[in-house]
This record gives structure tokens, sequence and C-alpha cells, in this order.
């Protein structure tokens, strides 16, 4: 995980954590992967075996992209929202929040999600992982970020009256 702070306290940026027991980042594990296979494809095509090489040369493509995506991927906080980076770009307004919340799934993997007035929820790509105190210290300052930028407002949704037990 790392964290950058813009110079005037602007902008917030965590990125996608490293795998547990992992020696590298997964966007550089994945850019070795892809030259592995660049390099096999040129090999295939200095064989003179061109649907070979056409077959490597697409796997290397798809590790590149892989590579790339992943390493774009991330969560930005701004004053007016927070930008989710993955695949694709969501930016969902601080006042569209109604809470953030901790998740912690099966093992030691904990994540970050924003509960939305729609009922859903967007898991958050960063910040993640088995660091307790570093995910404590990064999931503080999303909380943060949210209760000072929701704005005036915002009001929390309200609850729908309790339904008669068995019938969830």
């Amino acid at each position: 995980m790392s964290t950058e702070e813009g110079a005037s306290g602007g902008t917030v940026t965590f990125r996608t954590p490293a795998p547990a027991l992992s020696p590298a980042p997964s966007w550089v594990m994945w850019s070795v992967f892809a030259v592995v296979w660049l390099v096999s494809s040129a090999g295939a095509l200095w064989k003179n075996q061109p649907g070979t090489a056409a077959t490597y040369l697409t796997f290397s493509c798809c590790w590149g992209g892989l590579a790339w995506s992943s390493r774009r991927s991330g969560v930005e906080l701004t004053p007016e929202s927070v930008v989710v980076r993955r695949l694709s770009r969501r930016r969902i307004a601080w006042s569209h929040v109604q809470a953030v919340v901790r998740h912690k799934s099966s093992g030691s993997w904990s994540s970050v999600r924003l509960l939305l007035q729609d009922g859903k929820q967007v898991k958050l790509p960063a910040p993640g992982g088995t660091d307790a105190p570093a995910f404590e210290r990064d999931f503080q300052i999303i909380d943060a970020w949210w209760r000072a930028n929701r704005g005036e407002s915002w009001r929390p949704v309200r609850e729908e009256e309790p339904r008669p037990p068995g019938q969830g």
C-alpha cells in the first residue's frame, strides 16, 4: 500500500496492496509474465512458427494489460468525491455515501466498503491487506474524509420499519 498526499492536502491516493507472501506488487509480476511471453513469441518467430508466435503474443498482451490495469488500481480521495479505479473509473460523491465500514473476509484479509444511499455496497480496491495497524490508519483516513466532506445537505437514509421476525 502506498499513500500519497498532494502538497495542498487536497488529494489522498491509496494503491492496491501486494498479495500476502508476494515478493513484489502484482503489476510487477504480471509485467514479468508479459515479457516472458513476448520473448517466447520472438523465439517462435525465429523458429518460423507464426501460429505459435501469435498465441504467445496474445498471452503477452493479456498479461501486459492486466499489469497496466492493476498498476492504476486504487482509491483517490478528493474533497468532492471518492474515485475508485479498477479496470474503469467510478466517481462517488461523498453525499451519496451513508457509511464507511470495515469488512474482514476469511483469513486475515481486511477491506473497506462504502454503503451507498441506494443500499448498494462498493468494495474499495485499497486499502486492504493483512497489516492491521496500517489498515486501521488508512481506514481512519477514509472515514475522516467522508465525515469532513459529506456536506451539510447529507442526511442519513431513514431506515425502513422493522420487519417481523422470519420475514427477513
